[in-house]
């Protein structure tokens, strides 16, 4: 189960561990896509918490999670799954319904529907840079771009120190949750950088495999990334911008 958050690096090491084909296929999984419109209103909703509206009936939750569990595993019976801080109560909910009970803590719920669980909690050092990389895509609705493949046609976006503000806000609460987490279930998790993942791609992806105790993985040659950045100089400008704006506030604080 890697556990992250937007703009962490997720797509890069998921599609990486996927194309392994011994790894598991982790993806974005809950909610489930039909009940997620994504559109701008629906994505700063889901910034802050998910709504009830996304409540579905008991039997399609456990149905859902049974085809999850079969798109999610390889041939060698390997499974993967990528769960963002915001979306595990629409996790737990759903599993619940697979596992039929309510009654079980946290852990015990998720070992019962992934038995043999490992956890994998990729974050990002440079949170103002993730920042900025959460505003430019929920502005434009644009998450990744595949290697080789020309970018879609951009929808000009213009800087906005308040709305960086309020997801460089929710990235760290949701890190705290994550964080939160791990040591209120006594759980180790491999923990991975995107820093170390953009810059140490191959390596980085071999110690996910020999964390897992993959049989198959000494064999396994690593594919270049599937994606690409999307971040350019707009992107470094604006998180310049909006660091030597944090000083200058920092200073006006000062007594």
């Amino acid at each position: 189960m890697i556990c992250s958050t937007p703009r962490s690096g997720s797509y890069l090491l998921c599609g990486a561990l996927a194309a392994t084909g011994v790894a598991g296929r982790p993806t974005e999984r809950f909610p489930r896509p039909p009940e997620f419109e994504v559109t701008t209103r629906h994505l700063e909703k889901w910034v802050t918490r998910w709504s009830s509206e996304l409540a579905s009936a008991p039997a399609d939750d456990a149905a859902y999670v049974i085809e999850v569990l079969r798109q999610g595993t390889t041939p060698n019976g390997v499974f993967g799954i990528k769960i963002h801080r915001p979306q595990l109560d629409d996790a737990v909910r759903r599993i619940e319904a697979y596992v039929g009970r309510n009654d079980l803590t946290i852990t015990r719920l998720l070992g019962s529907a992934f038995p043999n669980l490992s956890y994998i909690w990729l974050r990002r050092r440079d949170k103002i840079a993730q920042a900025v990389s959460l505003f430019k895509a929920f502005s434009s609705i644009s998450f990744m771009q595949v290697s080789g493949q020309r970018p879609a046609i951009g929808i000009k976006i213009d800087y906005d120190e308040t709305k960086i503000a309020f997801y460089l806000s929710a990235i760290r609460n949701w890190d705290n949750g994550w964080r939160h987490f791990f040591e209120s279930n006594g759980i180790q998790p491999l923990i991975l950088e995107y820093e170390e993942l953009a810059s140490s791609y191959v390596e980085t992806v071999r110690s996910v495999l020999s964390f897992l105790k993959i049989p198959e993985a000494d064999d396994i040659s690593i594919d270049k990334p599937r994606y690409e950045r999307i971040s350019n100089e707009t992107s470094a400008s604006w998180i310049a911008r909006f660091k030597e704006s944090r000083i200058k506030l920092d200073r006006r604080s000062c007594p």
